[in-house]
């Protein structure tokens, strides 16, 4: 029971986890080792102030330097008249459902004729 004018203590979990997100470099660390960039941007709305960390150029540097990019996908050549044709790779749930949702067609009537054209590993 609490005395009035006697202030609570918060509960030992509360102030650890206050101390870690407190510090600017702990949650640096943390955000860098998120899985995936849709967590980082996720984070990005928490606050401003994790905002600002989460878009600092010297931690997305070194969030790229962790997480190199991987495939996403790959086109099939269908030797015809029809443009090539996109197959998704396996992807962790979380983005798979982020390729589910986009559109890698080449042959889009609004695009009109696509010449595609594919070097260094690249898709021109």
């Amino acid at each position: 029971m609490q005395v009035l004018g006697t202030p609570q203590s918060p509960p030992p979990a509360t102030a650890a986890t206050s101390a870690v997100l407190g510090d600017d470099d702990l949650l640096c660390e943390i955000l860098v080792r998120v899985a995936f960039p849709t967590s980082l941007v996720r984070a990005a709305f928490v606050c401003k102030r994790w905002f600002r960390l989460s878009s600092d150029n010297a931690l997305l540097r070194r969030f790229r330097d962790l997480h190199p990019p991987s495939i996403i996908g790959f086109y099939v050549d269908t030797r015809g008249t029809k443009p090539p044709r996109f197959v998704p790779m396996p992807q962790p749930p979380e983005l798979a459902a982020v390729v589910r949702r986009a559109n890698f067609d080449l042959g889009r009537a609004d695009f009109g004729f696509v010449s595609v054209d594919c070097q260094n590993g690249l898709l021109l």
